[in-house]
């Protein structure tokens, strides 16, 4: 498809790249928003799932589709509906495409939030952790350019 088409099919970019020390600074820009957004979104995740009913499996899927739900919304709405005109284009070409990652991303914290919880007791201690891994994977996936 490739050679006559010129069109790549390749939907998985979720991946975890190993960093050089020069991404520390960058990722430490980064980690106060990251440590907010992880702290809401667990303790979220944690208070929605917690009845007796959501204890098992059911409850970590939960938590993984009210994390991950309305960027999934958005792309099934984006690219399930190829016979309908797009959703309003906000003029990012790659805007779409950098979503697929966070699906897969968001999906691990809040199941890792939960987890850590139940292990724990502490929302705090998923919140730092789910910074820290997911702020050096989206610094480590990044070009990083720095100025003299």
């Amino acid at each position: 498809m490739d050679a006559i088409f010129k069109t790549d099919f390749r939907i998985w970019t979720f991946a975890f790249k190993t960093f050089e020390a020069s991404a520390i600074p960058a990722a430490v820009k980064y980690m106060p928003f990251f440590f907010v957004y992880y702290f809401v979104s667990g303790a979220a995740a944690i208070s929605n799932t917690s009845s007796e009913k959501l204890q098992g499996g059911w409850g970590y899927l939960l938590a993984a589709l009210t994390n991950m739900g309305g960027i999934l919304l958005w792309l099934v709405l984006q690219y399930g509906t190829c016979s309908v005109p797009a959703l309003p284009s906000t003029g990012q070409a790659l805007g779409g495409i950098l979503l697929f990652a966070l699906v897969p991303s968001l999906a691990i914290a809040s199941c890792l939030a939960k987890y850590l919880y139940k292990k724990t007791g502490s929302v705090y201690v998923a919140a730092f952790l789910n910074t820290i891994l997911m702020t050096m994977m989206t610094v480590a996936n990044t070009a990083i350019y720095f100025q003299a």
